[in-house]
């Protein structure tokens, strides 16, 4: 008998996976939170691959457009699932008959500049799985500021058929210096972040230190 056979036998273990938990109510964070009218808003509990877990919502119109799309909306930087213009899409789109799945990543609010480009990728990965999830076979992923970035680095390297289009507003032209002399501007977590981004990109386990060197050196990152 195989291994293969043992396992088979013995039954399936989950390696890993995205799931997400429907939640009874907006969190604490955003209490004040309302669909707009003619629409019903769901909040989740959305954990990606990696195991982080971030907060999602589905604006979903009570009358849908025949055919429409889902809409995942990814903010920018430091931005959320009702910063603009997210906010303004979730509103704005159910009106029109057209569901939006918003999601704050792993670089929302107090926690940008904290993960690398590859690793948030993931968050619109999970986004996606979660929308598959919940029966929608057309969507459309919309990024703003950096998260144009991003949801183009997913849309490009993941060949999913039900993407059926990327929208992208808030676009700058020269991502490596805005990231370091304005979003970042900080040249330890910049180093930090570009050797844990090459680390993932290049398949590694665990990133090595930044390449300075500094004396804050811990072996995987700055203190």
């Amino acid at each position: 008998m195989t291994r293969s056979d043992t396992a088979v036998q013995a039954g399936a273990v989950q390696a890993a996976a995205v799931s997400y938990l429907p939640l009874p109510g907006p969190p604490e964070q955003y209490r004040d939170y309302e669909a707009p009218g003619g629409a019903t808003a769901r909040f989740f509990a959305v954990t990606s691959l990696d195991g982080r877990t971030g907060t999602a919502v589905l604006v979903a119109p009570d009358s849908p457009a025949p055919a429409a799309p889902l809409v995942i909306s990814i903010h920018g930087s430091g931005g959320s699932i009702t910063s603009p213009p997210v906010g303004l899409l979730s509103a704005g789109l159910p009106a029109a008959g057209i569901p939006v799945l918003a999601l704050d990543t792993r670089q929302a609010g107090d926690a940008v500049n904290t993960d690398s480009f590859y690793a948030t990728v993931r968050d619109i990965e999970a986004a996606y799985w979660v929308a598959r999830s919940l029966g929608f076979d057309r969507i459309v992923a919309h990024g703003h500021s950096l998260g144009t970035s991003q949801v183009t680095c997913f849309a490009a390297t993941h060949n999913h058929p039900e993407i059926v289009g990327v929208l992208l507003t808030g676009m700058f032209a020269d991502l490596p210096w805005k990231s370091r002399h304005l979003l970042i501007n900080d040249e330890r977590a910049y180093a930090r972040l570009g050797a844990e981004a090459t680390a993932l990109a290049s398949g590694a386990s665990s990133p090595p230190c930044c390449p300075s060197r500094c004396a804050g050196c811990t072996g995987t990152r700055c203190r």
